[in-house]
């Protein structure tokens, strides 16, 4: 198909920006996507396909405005320009499909964090973490037989949902790669799909869902460092107790399609001591498995303590699902294209809004955590609706507005440690019910890690020289 080639000033093309993330996503790069998808027109549209990625962008951006409200903001500096119908709108999403949006989330993804970035590195290895979570849908037929439906205790289905799993950036909390699938496909099934992110020099910290030894040898064959916390019941060979607590172990494979399978991993044993404010102790067993074998380089009470960053893929899921989309708001499109559409639209944006909280905390010299996300958003819509960053002659000065509206209150630069017992989701019912259990409160608490030494390993010569890593 052929490609238009028109002005960017033209009328048409003017709500083709996203305020001050147009520099970071520029019309080239929709352009060379949209030519290699063949989404190029032969004629020019009202709503050509390139104004409509950036709808769609922007769409995400404002996820409680209908398409009507959506594109005033977009196109709120021009005057006298044609106002499509929210008909016109959705048959020109359909026309676009959901493969410009993916490929242009693949071309711009990854990792943001330059070396030595506070809470981005590690022992010179890049903290990077996955986890799955899921997102709600609009309940239409198409949709609840793609994607599927969870299954309360009454035996009825809920609404649908997506299941999808991300890999983030730890101290960036950007996102690396994602994937989606069937509400009843599992996690590790989920995160064999992102094993092409992973990279050496890179840590990988997971939870205990993922320590499948078959996804285990995946990952660790991509040359990324592994630190997943481990089943309490996981068990092994004892092969070496090491000088700080933690030993080698053994690790054999016993489910279906695994038992031929055996890895040399490093098992650390902890017990975490939560001293409260009100006076109150808690005490809860941490079980960890690693590939880095050497104890001098990597102390076993270090790993410990490293693997707390694993927290911040749940900060990035929460600002993902609870700030960014809206956490009472399901996905907006009825058909299984423009869910998929819509899904990558919204990984999209969140990743630019993560790689300019990135880009503003080196300019101040600040740390990426202590940038509020829901502050970078609120001024992103106003950037959007005023057309900053769009004006050459101006960017200088849009981006130093731009940093004083994100950097204004930061957080302070250590936070105090603290800790919230995990409960039980409330049920989603419509009648009202009476609230036994108050909801409890975040509180003041210090941690004590305590290494468990295991006991010595019994002689077993034959042992030592089959395990691999």
């Amino acid at each position: 198909m052929g490609e238009f080639a028109m002005p960017v000033d033209r009328d048409v093309f003017d709500p083709a920006h996203l305020g001050v993330l147009t520099d970071q996503l520029p019309v080239e790069l929709v352009d060379e996507v949209l030519a290699a998808c063949r989404r190029g027109e032969r004629r020019v549209r009202l709503l050509p396909a390139r104004v409509m990625v950036f709808f769609l962008l922007a769409m995400t951006l404002f996820p409680e405005r209908g398409y009507a409200g959506v594109w005033r903001a977009l196109s709120c500096r021009l005057r006298g320009g044609v106002v499509p119908s929210a008909a016109a709108l959705r048959q020109a999403r359909a026309r676009l499909g959901e493969a410009p949006v993916k490929m242009l989330f693949d071309r711009v993804r990854g990792p943001v964090a330059p070396a030595g970035l506070a809470g981005a590195w590690w022992r010179g290895l890049r903290l990077v973490a996955w986890d799955g979570s899921t997102l709600d849908l609009a309940d239409e037929p198409p949709v609840r037989a793609a994607f599927g439906a969870p299954v309360h205790g009454s035996g009825r289905e809920g609404a649908p949902q997506m299941a999808f799993a991300v890999t983030v950036e730890c101290g960036t909390r950007a996102i690396l790669d994602a994937v989606w699938g069937h509400r009843r496909t599992s996690e590790p099934v989920l995160a064999e799909g992102m094993l092409g992110c992973l990279r050496p020099g890179m840590l990988l910290l997971a939870d205990r869902c993922f320590a499948a030894l078959r996804l285990w040898q995946a990952a660790r064959g991509t040359g990324a460092q592994l630190l997943w916390r481990a089943p309490a019941r996981l068990s092994g060979t004892l092969i070496q107790r090491l000088p700080d607590g933690s030993c080698l172990v053994e690790r054999r494979g016993y489910a279906k399609g695994e038992r031929h399978l055996r890895v040399l991993v490093r098992l650390i044993e902890a017990e975490i001591t939560i001293r409260l404010a009100d006076g109150r102790t808690r005490r809860e067993s941490y079980k960890l498995m690693t590939t880095l074998i050497d104890h001098r380089a990597f102390p076993a009470a270090d790993l410990m303590a490293c693997y707390r960053q694993r927290w911040e893929i749940e900060t990035a899921l929460s600002g993902l699902k609870a700030v960014h989309k809206g956490s009472l708001r399901p996905l907006r499109s009825r058909t299984v294209t423009g869910v998929l559409q819509e899904f990558y639209a919204l990984l999209l944006t969140h990743h630019l809004l993560r790689r300019l909280i990135c880009h503003a905390a080196l300019d101040t010299g600040l740390d990426p955590d202590q940038i509020s996300f829901t502050i970078t958003l609120h001024t992103t819509r106003d950037s959007l609706i005023t057309g900053m960053g769009t004006r050459p002659c101006q960017a200088a000065q849009d981006w130093e507005h731009t940093l004083a509206q994100i950097t204004t209150r930061p957080a302070p630069a250590t936070r105090r440690p603290r800790t919230s017992p995990r409960v039980k989701n409330r049920p989603k019912v419509r009648y009202p019910f009476r609230n036994t259990h108050p909801n409890p409160k975040t509180q003041t608490a210090t941690y004590h890690i305590t290494i468990h030494h295991p006991p010595s390993p019994s002689p077993s010569p034959s042992l030592t020289s089959t395990p691999t890593t």
